[in-house]
């Protein structure tokens, strides 16, 4: 199943995000080595470290809107959930967005309009894998948000050093 039209842009500027922070990161570190500069070059190299931290800056708070955003697409069931099996439960939500469905149990699941979702089922060990999805997908959650609290902290720590 393909992903739903407003998800696969974000994933991608997700993706491009990532890989441009990484690219200023690894600047930074190439122009922060000194090796017997002039003090003309040093100077040069460090505008270019203070405008590629104040890039990693505004690219992290645009990977926290995108996340937010792709947390509230996957919240409202815009977003497709793959369970370990190989097997796809699709969260829909009804048109106006105001549906949450639950998937456990079922293959698919329809909000109502009303916020509460329904869904019907046997429960044949769905609801575990679901919940194995969901506590790895929090785990990672977690993991990505302290991986980018760190590089706010370091980046912080750099602008700090530099003034």
């Amino acid at each position: 199943m393909s992903l739903p039209k407003k998800t696969s842009p974000l994933l991608s500027k997700l993706d491009n995000n990532i890989e441009n922070i990484l690219t200023k990161v690894q600047d930074i570190l190439n122009l922060s080595t000194i090796n017997e500069k002039s003090l003309e070059l040093q100077t040069i190299e460090t505008l270019q470290i203070e405008s590629n931290i104040w890039t990693i800056i505004r690219l992290v708070d645009e990977l926290l809107g995108l996340t937010r955003t792709l947390k509230e697409n996957w919240i409202l069931g815009y977003v497709p959930v793959y369970v370990s099996n190989g097997a796809n439960v699709s969260n829909v939500a009804n048109g106006n967005g105001n549906g949450i469905g639950n998937a456990i149990g079922s293959d698919s699941a329809v909000g109502n309009g009303n916020g509460s979702g329904s869904g019907s089922g046997s429960g044949s060990g769905n609801e575990v894998v679901q919940e194995e999805v969901d506590e790895e997908q929090d785990r990672k959650n977690v993991e990505l948000q302290f991986k980018i609290n760190r590089l706010i902290q370091d980046i912080t720590g750099l602008v700090d050093s530099n003034e």
